[in-house]
C-alpha cells in the first residue's frame, strides 16, 4: 500500500518540476497551481501506483522502464480526458511526458530484488 500512497502524493508535483525544467520555465508556482496539481494527477497517479505494485515491479532497468511506461500511460488517459474536456485541446504528450518523467523518478521506492542464496 506505500508505492500507491507514495505516488499519488509525489508524482503530481515532479510530474510539474519535470515540465518547468523541459519548457524552461523560471516561474515558481503558487499554492493555487500545486493545489491544482494534485487535483489533476491524483488520480492517474494513484492509478499508476497501483498499477506498480500490482506487477510486483522491483528496482532496477527493468523495473524503471516498466514504470516509466505505465506512467505514461496513466499520463496518457489523463490527457485524452482533458483534450475530450477542453474540446481538443492537444496534451497528450504533456500529460504522457509528466507521467513518464515522474514515474521514473520514483522507481527509486520500488523493493530491491530479493537475492536468492546458492
Amino acid at each position: 500500500m506505500l508505492i500507491p500512497l507514495l505516488f499519488m502524493i509525489f508524482q503530481p508535483p515532479i510530474g510539474l518540476i519535470g515540465l518547468m525544467a523541459a519548457t524552461g520555465s523560471s516561474f515558481w508556482p503558487d499554492a493555487d497551481t500545486w493545489r491544482l496539481t494534485w487535483l489533476l494527477g491524483g488520480a492517474p497517479a494513484l492509478l499508476c501506483g497501483v498499477l506498480v505494485r500490482a506487477a510486483k515491479l522491483t528496482r532496477g532497468r527493468k523495473g524503471s522502464i516498466i514504470t516509466a511506461l505505465i506512467g505514461a500511460f496513466c499520463g496518457l488517459i489523463l490527457g485524452v480526458v482533458m483534450s475530450v474536456a477542453t474540446r481538443g485541446i492537444d496534451l497528450l504528450g504533456l500529460f504522457s511526458g509528466c507521467g513518464a518523467f515522474s514515474a521514473l523518478v520514483l522507481s527509486v521506492f520500488l523493493p530491491s530484488e530479493k537475492r536468492k542464496d546458492a
